[in-house]
């Protein structure tokens, strides 16, 4: 595939990373009453991570090919081990998780009973019982913020390591603020 193809590819699984999002925002909490249209649960733990993997690795040969980037003579990593070794790679994921993290913490989790307010312009005043069911609950979301936590440290520990052993950027000489 050329990169301008993968260009178009990279920006295509941006656009479905941030349509998963919002599909999940609007509808992982619903009052009971409301039909579910979408699996949720599968959405956040599996559709939308693999879909993030895909845009990373994406993104990562991209930034590979322009760069020159060379793993065992190759121009680019021949396989997704070889690209996770790459510092794009990291950088890439740590942004992406940087993100599902965002949108966890935005994620509604309201789940059970609660009495609503609703109408005060309608002249009603009293509170309505309501019964709301989370797909994703704030323990869940919890445990998924903390799993992508660890991921950031991780890579983040790697990337260190790479700059930390990196030889000296002479194109950077001179450049002060």
């Amino acid at each position: 595939m050329k990169i301008a193809k993968a260009l178009k590819l990279k920006n295509r699984l941006a656009g479905e990373v941030a349509r998963l999002k919002g599909i999940a925002l609007a509808n992982n909490s619903r009052e009971e009453s409301q039909e579910s249209n979408y699996d949720i649960h599968e959405l956040v733990t599996s559709g939308l991570p693999k879909r993030v993997s895909e845009l990373v690795t994406v993104k990562t040969i991209i930034a590979c090919s322009n760069a020159g980037y060379e793993i065992a003579g190759s121009a680019i990593p021949v396989d997704l081990a070889g690209l996770a070794r790459t510092p794009y790679w990291a950088i890439f994921m740590i942004a992406e998780l940087k993100g599902l993290i965002q949108s966890l913490g935005e994620m509604p989790t309201k789940n059970g009973h609660f009495n609503e307010h609703r109408g005060y312009g309608l002249g009603n005043v009293e509170p309505k019982p309501v019964v709301y069911v989370a797909a994703v609950k704030q323990p869940d979301v919890d445990r998924l913020v903390a799993n992508y936590q660890t991921q950031i440290d991780e890579l983040q520990d790697a990337l260190d390591a790479h700059n930390a052993t990196f030889s000296d950027c002479t194109l950077l000489d001179g450049i002060t603020v």
